[in-house]
């Protein structure tokens, strides 16, 4: 977690994986930011946020951000094969009892009052924090994925992705496309 102050305000960063995490917190450590915890962890969380301060967090397209995750991790295996094991056996996912459905981004969404999209990062920042007085955060370039992700995806798993994360998917306002 990521805290920047600023004219008696606090903003905190929630730093969710595959979200362009590192490219946000580095343009708010650069305006000051302190670290709080590891990257990726809330750790401090209940002691370091108060009442009316500004928390953010980042979402992403589902389907792109098991993509990006599978070619952060090199690649291993068939791409279909690795996305039912990570549902099934990765910390980042919350599944019900029998497994039938999934949330992504559970453990940060809740805790946040502001909730930036990976597809608008850099214009999403910028405008919760000049809306709230703070400067304007200045970001890396960065490269993106060059393969669509749409490219990884056979109808099968569109839909397994769908069926698993159908609620949080409408919810988010995220499409296959």
């Amino acid at each position: 977690m990521y805290t920047l102050l600023h004219n008696h305000k606090r903003l905190h960063f929630l730093a969710m994986p595959r979200t362009a995490s590192k490219s946000t917190r580095t343009a708010l450590q650069k305006m000051g930011a302190v670290t709080y915890g590891s990257h990726h962890t809330t750790d401090a969380y209940a002691e370091v946020v108060k009442s009316g301060d500004i928390v953010v967090t980042t979402v992403r397209n589902h389907w792109d951000w098991f993509t990006s995750f599978w070619c952060l991790n090199g690649c291993p295996g068939k791409f279909d094969n690795w996305v039912r094991e990570v549902c099934r056996d990765s910390p980042w996912i919350k599944r019900n009892p029998d497994c039938t459905r999934c949330e992504l981004f559970w453990k940060y969404v809740p805790l946040a009052n502001h909730i930036m999209r990976y597809e608008s990062i850099e214009q999403d920042l910028t405008s919760v924090m000049t809306m709230n007085g703070f400067p304007k955060p200045v970001f890396e370039p960065w490269l993106a994925n060059k393969r669509h992700y749409t490219s990884f995806y056979t109808s099968a798993m569109v839909e397994y992705i769908r069926n698993l994360f159908g609620s949080e998917i409408n919810d988010l306002g995220y499409t296959f496309t």
